[in-house]
C-alpha cells in the first residue's frame, strides 16, 4: 500500500482531499495529516510516506522549508498545492525535486491524474528492488510462520529503520517487555531485534546504491548508521563484499536488466 501525507493548514481542504477519491481502489492510503510544515516534517520523519501533498504558505513553517529539511533524507514524491497568485513562488521548488503542482481549487479528475502518475512512479522505484541479488532480498524477509508479535515488530522496524532505534523502542510499540520480545523474535527468526534492524538497513542501503545517485557515506546516514566504519563492517559481513564493490555489481546488474 502506497502511503500519502497531506500537509495543509485549512481543515476544509484536508477533509475535501480525503473525500475526493477512493484511495484504497488506487492502491494507496492517507497515512497522516499535518496543519503546518513543522508538523509535516515530524510526520515525514516518523511515517516515511511515499507521496507528500503540501501547501506552500502555512503558519510555523512553510511548505518549501519543510521540503528543504526533509527531501535529502526521505525518498518521497512531492506535490505542491498552490493558488494562482503563488505560482511564481512555487517555481522555487524545482530545485527541491517537486514532482507535480496542483492549482487550488483542484477537482477530482485533476487530483486523480496527478496521483495515478505518482503511484506509477513510486511502484517503479519499489520494483527496482527486484534486481537485487537473492541474498540481499533475503535480508528483509521473515519466515512465513512468524507470530503476529514478531511480524508487527518487523513492520515497525521497517517503518522506522532510518531513526535511532533500541529494542525498548520496538517493545514499547507492542506493549511488551524488550526481553520477552527479543526472545520471541530470536526463537522465530534466528535473529535478535538489533540483528534484523541491521539486516533491513543494509538491504535498504543496497536499494539506494542501485539508484546510483548518492555517495556511500550519505546512504549510510540515510539508513540509520551514524558511524560509517560500523556501517562498512556490517555491510561487508552481510552482503559479502564492501559497499564500494557492491555498488559496481548492483549497477552492472541493473544495466543488464534494462538492456534485456
Amino acid at each position: 500500500m502506497i502511503n500519502i501525507l497531506i500537509v495543509e493548514d485549512e481543515i476544509i481542504l484536508r477533509q475535501g482531499f480525503r473525500q475526493s477519491l477512493d484511495f484504497a481502489k488506487l492502491g494507496c492510503q492517507i497515512c497522516g495529516e499535518a496543519r503546518n510544515g513543522r508538523e509535516g516534517l515530524e510526520l515525514i520523519q516518523q511515517l516515511h510516506p511515499d507521496i507528500v501533498f503540501t501547501d506552500l504558505k502555512m503558519p510555523v513553517m512553510d511548505g518549501l522549508e519543510m521540503l528543504r529539511l526533509s527531501k535529502e533524507q526521505e525518498q518521497y514524491e512531492a506535490v505542491i498545492l498552490t493558488g494562482y497568485g503563488e505560482f511564481s513562488y512555487a517555481k522555487e521548488a524545482i530545485s527541491l525535486q517537486v514532482a507535480e503542482y496542483l492549482l487550488k481549487p483542484f477537482n477530482r479528475k485533476e487530483l486523480e491524474t496527478v496521483l495515478t502518475k505518482l503511484i506509477f512512479r513510486v511502484r517503479n522505484k519499489q520494483n527496482s528492488a527486484s534486481v537485487l541479488p537473492e541474498s540481499v532480498r533475503e535480508l528483509m524477509i521473515l519466515p512465513e510462520t512468524c507470530s503476529n508479535y514478531v511480524q508487527s515488530a518487523a513492520e515497525w522496524i521497517q517503518q522506522n529503520y532510518a531513526q535511532r532505534i533500541t529494542d525498548e523502542d520496538v517493545a514499547k510499540q507492542l506493549k511488551v517487555s524488550a526481553d520477552y520480545l527479543n526472545r520471541l523474535f530470536r526463537k522465530e527468526t534466528g535473529w535478535t531485534l538489533h540483528r534484523y534492524l541491521n539486516r533491513y538497513r543494509i538491504a535498504q542501503a543496497c536499494i539506494r546504491i542501485l539508484k546510483g545517485s548518492d555517495k556511500i557515506y550519505e546512504i549510510a546516514e540515510q539508513v540509520g548508521f551514524s558511524d560509517y566504519k560500523y556501517f562498512f563492517q556490517v555491510f561487508t559481513k552481510l552482503v559479502g563484499v564492501s559497499p564500494t564493490q557492491a555498488k559496481k555489481v548492483l549497477l552492472s546488474c541493473n544495466l543488464q536488466e534494462k538492456i534485456q
